[in-house]
């Protein structure tokens, strides 16, 4: 009802003659973000690429619409015929729009069978679904105001590995929190949506419920889209060289061991990106995790969770753990208009805590390299695209951990960072190839992790509360895998076709492997997938 008022009201008051430019975001997928990537890499232009989702606002010169959606493409003008196809292959379902005023609204939908290639006697099935609905609506009021929503609800029953995190842990992995359905089965439900206005070239300003990344690479260990959609407000700077983003969250405890549902805490993030030359992008980054209700429910917003200066609540408080701050650094270098290098790198502590005497050095590191197109230099195949991608990531134990359970760097029982929290070292590879509507996937990765077991942390839970175990004869030497040393492989290839670009709604087949294995356990997933889905979003299952 507020957000339906609030558009009237902008309807009315907003006096502005033509429709210029969009303030929408890019929806925050992978192919997507690849996609637009891809143009930056190569314009003449220099861009900051490293904060997602992209806003048109501040890309408006490489047309992301002809990018994403295939406008005045040959091959989906080709379907624009005037029958019913034409509405299903490359139309939106409602598209209004006028010189001020667009609103478009979509079907949302994933409808997929996944059968499991090994005898799965503890479900007693071997076949498992999605059943996904749901609907989107956005558009632009004038040139300085955007609005998106969607809406999905989801009944659903998973493979082994899945079904078992989602039980543990009270959430579908990235998408909500679940509720019984039928025998083994998961209910659950998801909205989000913004606000997105352009006073100026400059700024955009955006109020929603949704998720945020920030870096080059497939993985985020500083801010990543792993976990279920938050509340934010995000201010979004360009000025020249520089951008400046001061990002205010709000993130929810659900049930555990240690801490009631009932907590919340806000999460404070600065962004400072410099532009030295237009293939390089040097970015620093400060955020904290700081409590703002207890068992009471009762909110209690600190002052420093508002201030947007970057670096002050490190000046402020230092590296104290009761107060969770991570610091962090990105790069990246473009060359040769096709290829990137890029690298990441947090730090949570540098020194022993006295409350927890906490191993020295929580940090996390990312070295990453991507060739956007390796075809693009030869001629007769200058309509394929082929797409590599190359990734290491190690994160140190102990890092995103907290003194207080209730301000650990996590959402809904699911890290803000890496889906596998901390103690790890993971090494991952990605090739696509697409040529019109039809795509070839291939990934691979492969982690090694130190779990803890016999009761003792070894810093591989980041919900654990270091306040509820003692350190003061600490035996543990902050060794990366420390612990129960655990092989994490997943592997995967899909093929889809392209039907609709709107909403990248495809036809898909997939095959799935996935790998558990320590000393005390090892289990093995092997299925195959295969449905119809319009996917607008990443959800992690590599993990």
């Amino acid at each position: 009802m507020k957000k339906t008022a609030f558009i009237l009201i902008a309807i009315l008051f907003l006096q502005i003659p033509k429709l210029k430019s969009q303030n929408l975001n890019i929806p925050l997928q992978k192919d997507f973000q690849t996609k637009i990537e891809y143009e930056l890499v190569k314009s003449s232009s220099a861009y900051f690429t490293s904060f997602l989702p992209y806003n048109q606002h501040f890309i408006k010169q490489i047309h992301a619409d002809s990018i994403l959606y295939f406008q005045h493409n040959d091959f989906v003008d080709s379907r624009r015929k005037p029958n019913i196809w034409k509405k299903f292959a490359s139309e939106n379902l409602v598209d209004i729009s006028n010189n001020d005023f667009r609103f478009i609204i979509n079907p949302l939908f994933h409808f997929s069978e996944d059968y499991d290639l090994k005898n799965n006697q503890k479900l007693g099935t071997n076949w498992f679904s999605v059943n996904t609905r749901g609907v989107e609506a956005k558009g632009n009021l004038g040139s300085k105001f955007s609005f998106y929503t969607y809406f999905y609800e989801n009944q659903a029953f998973f493979v082994d590995y899945l079904n078992q995190f989602s039980n543990q842990y009270l959430v579908v992995p990235g998408q909500g929190t679940r509720k019984n359905f039928q025998t083994n089965g998961h209910d659950y439900a998801i909205a989000a949506g913004y606000l997105s206005f352009s006073p100026a070239d400059f700024v955009n300003l955006q109020l929603g419920q949704g998720k945020n990344f920030i870096g080059n690479g497939y993985r985020s260990l500083l801010l990543s889209d792993n976990a279920i959609v938050y509340p934010y407000f995000k201010a979004h700077f360009q000025f020249k060289k520089w951008q400046y983003i001061a990002l205010f969250t709000q993130h929810q405890a659900h049930y555990t061991n240690y801490l009631d549902y009932r907590y919340r805490w806000g999460g404070s993030f600065q962004y400072l990106s410099f532009l030295p030359h237009k293939n390089i992008e040097i970015s620093v980054f400060e955020g904290l995790i700081s409590q703002i209700s207890d068992s009471s429910s009762l909110t209690k917003y600190n002052f420093n969770y508002f201030n947007p200066i970057i670096f002050s609540r490190t000046l402020q408080y230092g590296f104290d753990d009761e107060n969770n701050v991570l610091l962090g650094l990105n790069l990246k270098i473009n060359f040769l208009q096709k290829f990137q290098f890029y690298s990441q790198f947090m730090l949570d502590n540098l020194k022993k805590q006295s409350k927890t005497k906490i191993p020295s050095n929580s940090w996390a590191m990312q070295l990453g390299w991507k060739c956007f197109n390796v075809f693009d230099f030869i001629k007769n195949l200058d309509n394929h695209r082929l797409y590599a991608q190359f990734e290491y990531n190690s994160v140190s134990p102990y890092s995103y951990q907290s003194y207080h359970a209730w301000q650990n760097y996590s959402h809904l029982n699911q890290p803000l960072a890496h889906p596998l929290g901390a103690n790890f070292n993971e090494w991952l590879g990605i090739l696509e190839y697409q040529f019109q509507s039809l795509a070839l996937k291939i990934m691979y990765s492969r982690a090694t992790k130190g779990l803890n077991f016999n009761d003792l942390n070894y810093g591989s839970d980041i919900f654990v509360a270091t306040e509820i175990f003692d350190f003061d004869e600490n035996p543990f030497s902050g060794e990366i895998t420390q612990g129960l040393k655990t092989i994490i492989e997943n592997k995967m290839a899909k093929i889809s076709f392209l039907l609709n670009p709107n909403t990248n709604f495809q036809v898909f087949a997939e095959y799935r492997f996935r790998k558990f294995q320590n000393s005390e356990i090892s289990t093995k997933t092997n299925f195959i997938s295969f449905g119809i889905k319009t996917d607008l979003q990443t959800i992690y299952s590599d993990f």
